[in-house]
């Protein structure tokens, strides 16, 4: 059996425009992170009983804030200070995007922060600086028997901590449909197609609410002058959106289906 290589065209097909160039590239957001391990031995010598030491911590104020972690088993907390400011994305050019951070510079940034950031300062001993970049979501995904998955699909910055879980998400869902008796070599662009219309739409709202979720944290836009307990509630509301709303993923395989099945009564008709 030879397998055709034109796209399928039909109502599946997403809306496309010529103007492709402006979802190439990628846009600086004005936000650098400052990350770093630092050993919780260390911490627990300068104050034993942080709060960071027993899990995960975060602290917020206008234009930045600080998230901490434990990773490796526990032997190192992950240190990241996010500031946000959007003349940076101005002054930006052509600097890299990782690179060595001055220790005075960071301290600098959080000088304001309360005593438990400052002891974590005083506990990182090499950090580097991370820009922060955005990307508009793509208007299509697939083309023909090639289509596109995780970051190379639905890039987003961290402020979710949800991209990683969207990758696998992806990966399931196309690899149920792939491995479905649909998949046939004339039915693929339409696999695809279908694999894209069920995973899009979830894959950007997580572009739009790490958007949000990096407002809340530092009191910006429509966050600006809030209190933090209805920071805390919206910040609440997307994680329940992320977490508890989220129907099992086998719900996206089924819908895939139908979609082409669907699409493919309506070959049979034609």
């Amino acid at each position: 059996m030879s397998c055709r290589t034109e796209p399928i065209t039909n109502k599946y097909t997403p809306n496309t425009t010529n103007d492709g160039k402006r979802f190439a590239g990628t846009t600086f957001s004005g936000t650098m992170a400052y990350r770093a391990l630092v050993k919780p031995e260390d911490l627990k010598a300068v104050a034993g009983d942080h709060s960071a030491i027993s899990g995960q911590k975060m602290y917020c104020g206008r234009n930045r804030h600080v998230v901490t972690y434990p990773v490796g088993g526990g032997c190192f907390l992950n240190f990241i200070a996010y500031s946000s400011d959007p003349a940076r994305q101005a002054e930006w050019g052509s600097q890299a995007w990782v690179a060595e951070a001055d220790h005075a510079e960071l301290s600098d940034q959080f000088q304001d922060f309360e005593p438990e950031v400052q002891v974590l300062l005083k506990c990182v001993d090499k950090s580097s600086r991370w820009a922060i970049y955005d990307v508009e979501p793509l208007e299509f995904w697939s083309r023909g028997r090639v289509t596109l998955l995780g970051d190379a699909a639905h890039a987003t910055m961290p402020f979710l901590g949800a991209g990683g879980g969207q990758v696998l998400e992806d990966a399931y869902v196309l690899s149920r449909l792939l491995g479905s008796s649909l998949a046939t070599c004339d039915m693929l662009p339409a696999v695809l197609l279908a694999y894209e219309r069920v995973r899009a739409p979830r894959a950007n709202q997580v572009i739009y609410r790490s958007h949000e979720a990096r407002r809340a944290f530092e009191f910006l836009e429509e966050y600006d002058g809030r209190s933090t307990e209805h920071v805390a509630q919206a910040l609440n509301s997307l994680s329940e959106w992320l977490w508890e709303g989220r129907g099992d993923p086998e719900d996206d395989v089924w819908e895939a289906e139908r979609l082409i099945k669907e699409l493919l009564a309506t070959e049979l008709e034609m």
